[in-house]
């Protein structure tokens, strides 16, 4: 930042502050907005269910053979076509496995609301074999936001790194993941071996457009010798859902279809989906530079917005090319000086 643009915008910020500009019928070419206030969050979309705190996980207190779960906690059972045909898939890898690469999987949503979202956090769930209902198994997570599907030409990461651990907290999330026990001849015997947790992720406040996303994580394992894997989506009575599209980075560094091969083994592959939840609040006006939401352009949106830019926080990416620079000030310059 240049002294003479700080100088132009710090005298747009007087003439303005405390006056307000009514922002109801001005319309924006650039839209951004940025907290400024701390606001409750709400469930925005889950990708396992239509209702947005339901992950898409339960499969209710009794299995298919009728063995009730242990008491105050649901079964996750991978679900049967019919008697001659089961998924066999219980989770797909999203941990460190010893010797190889650093596995991924990645999902896609879709942004609604008017003007789109603040995605402040997302939970995710993992289940460890062998795992304890008292003891998590990660112990970190990083996670990405993208534009486009990852590893597609095109697609750019709006917010996280594989890096940094965004994990704000965990906690048993009262479900046991069990493979099929009604189904084919494979059947299994339920047990409490595979508890499910419930991770929290921040998303550091992204703005998200309406439109589509992918969000991509890599768990750290809390036992280093050991394996976390995530579950898949769980519908009753059916092995997958046309539209499911969930991708892993596998071990040789490419992005690969999440199928479950299905048993017996001439069963078909079918493509499955990861349940996340998405957690926020919905934007309620399409102007920019009204950074704090609150229906008028004042000095408070300079102010909120320059601290965002001097911290390099992902929320001064105004023009949402997934870095922070002079242009996104440029940008915001703009849209606060035409008082939009």
């Amino acid at each position: 930042m240049n002294h003479s643009m700080l100088k132009n915008l710090r005298s747009a910020r007087a003439a303005r502050v405390g006056q307000g500009v009514g922002v109801a019928s001005v319309a924006c070419a650039l839209m951004m907005a940025c907290g400024g206030t701390a606001r409750a969050q709400s469930d925005l979309y889950s990708n396992g269910s239509v209702n947005p705190g339901d992950p898409g996980l339960s499969t209710g207190s009794l299995t298919g053979n009728g063995v009730a779960a242990p008491g105050g906690s649901a079964w996750s059972e991978v679900q049967e076509l019919s008697v001659l045909e089961a998924n066999a898939l219980g989770g797909a890898t999203v941990s460190l496995s010893t010797g190889v690469t650093s596995f991924r999987i990645a999902d896609d949503f879709n942004v609604g609301g008017a003007f789109g979202w603040r995605a402040k956090s997302i939970s995710l769930f993992v289940y460890e074999p062998a795992g304890s209902a008292s003891v998590s198994p990660a112990s970190g997570v990083t996670v990405r936001v993208w534009t486009g599907q990852p590893g597609t030409a095109g697609a750019a990461v709006i917010f996280g790194d594989t890096l940094t651990n965004q994990m704000t907290g965990s906690s048993f999330a009262k479900l046991y993941r069990v493979f099929n026990t009604d189904g084919p001849a494979l059947a299994t015997v339920p047990d409490a071996t595979r508890p499910v947790w419930r991770l929290e992720v921040s998303l550091g406040d992204v703005i998200l457009f309406p439109g589509e996303y992918w969000v991509d994580w890599h768990v750290n394992a809390a036992n280093a010798s050991s394996t976390v894997f995530a579950p898949s989506v769980t519908k009753a009575g059916s092995r997958g859902v046309t539209g499911w599209n969930a991708r892993q980075l596998n071990a040789a560094g490419s992005w690969i279809a999440i199928n479950d091969p299905g048993k017996p083994a001439v069963a078909a592959d079918v493509a499955q989906d990861l349940p996340f939840i998405v957690h926020g609040d919905l934007l309620t006006t399409p102007c920019g530079a009204d950074f704090d939401e609150n229906g008028f352009v004042t000095g408070d949106d300079f102010d909120v917005f320059t601290q965002a830019f001097v911290d390099g926080v992902i929320a001064a990416d105004f023009n949402r090319d997934g870095f922070v620079t002079g242009d996104d000030f440029d940008l915001f310059s703009d849209a606060f000086a035409a008082g939009c």
